[in-house]
Formats: C-alpha cells, structure tokens, sequence
C-alpha cells in the first residue's frame, strides 16, 4: 500500500471516528531521530517505516501502537534493546499485547525487509503474514480498514 491510499484510509477513519484519534502519539521524526536509530540497532529500516515515522511519528495509531524513532521507553531503539537484529534476523516495531512482535526481517547485511513478519515468542518464530508494509499493517490492525 502507498502513503497516499494510506492517508485517504487514515483521514476517512479519523472524520468517521475522531474520538478514537485521542491517543497518544510521537510526534514527526526527525531524519536524524531515524539515522541514530539505525545506526544504534545496526539496520536499514524500509522505505515505507521511515516515511511513516517522518510524516506520523509514532505511538497509538487506534488499536496498534507503532514503535517512534525517537527517544523514550516505546522507542524502536527501547523495545529491541534485548536482541541483536541482525544475529536475531528481526527488528520489532509493534506487539500484539501479549508478548509476541510484529515487525521486519532482518538479513545479516542489516537490511530489513518491508514485508511485516510476526515473532511468535513461544514457538520462537518469526512468520510471515499477509501484510507488504507497514501502511497495509497499520491499515488493518490499527484501522480495522481491511
């Protein structure tokens, strides 16, 4: 999905439904909030999740939370302090609430892949789901758009 057709779903949800637009929210990311991200995790981020983080930022997007650039505790950076994503082939953007995490593969080189994969933390797999990108995850997850 495009930012454009993400955008037109985003604005149609948020005149549909504003109150569900009263969350917390990360404001726009900075490129250089992105680059000491990537550069502290050791990955190249997607195209599509850095421009989300340039143009929305991050934290609630309605039912999913989207892990901002920048500091704090729900950072991209906090939440995968516990793990090497390259040595783990995955970099968490999201969670489900229960403890598994949606976000990237990641390919030894650092290069994360913009299809989102979901690590199922019991089986301890990464596995992959119907969505290319971040803007079709947050769609259906965040948007129940789908």
């Amino acid at each position: 999905m495009d930012s454009v057709a993400f955008r037109q779903i985003l604005e149609r949800t948020r005149n549909d439904h504003p109150k569900w637009f009263d969350l917390a929210q990360a404001p726009p990311a900075e490129e250089s909030d992105i680059n000491s991200a990537e550069d502290t995790l050791r990955v190249t981020f997607p195209r599509e999740y850095k421009e989300f983080l340039r143009e929305y930022g991050g934290g609630d997007v309605v039912f999913v939370e989207i892990y901002a650039a920048g500091e704090g505790d729900r950072s991209v950076v906090e939440m995968n302090r516990n793990r090497d994503p390259r040595r783990a082939g995955f970099v968490a953007i999201s969670d489900d609430g229960t403890g598994n995490e949606y976000g990237f593969r990641v390919a030894p080189d650092g290069a994360a892949n913009s299809r989102i994969a979901y690590l199922d933390f019991e089986a301890g797999e990464i596995l992959d789901t119907q969505f290319d990108d971040v803007f079709a995850f947050i769609a259906d997850k965040g948007l129940h758009a789908s």
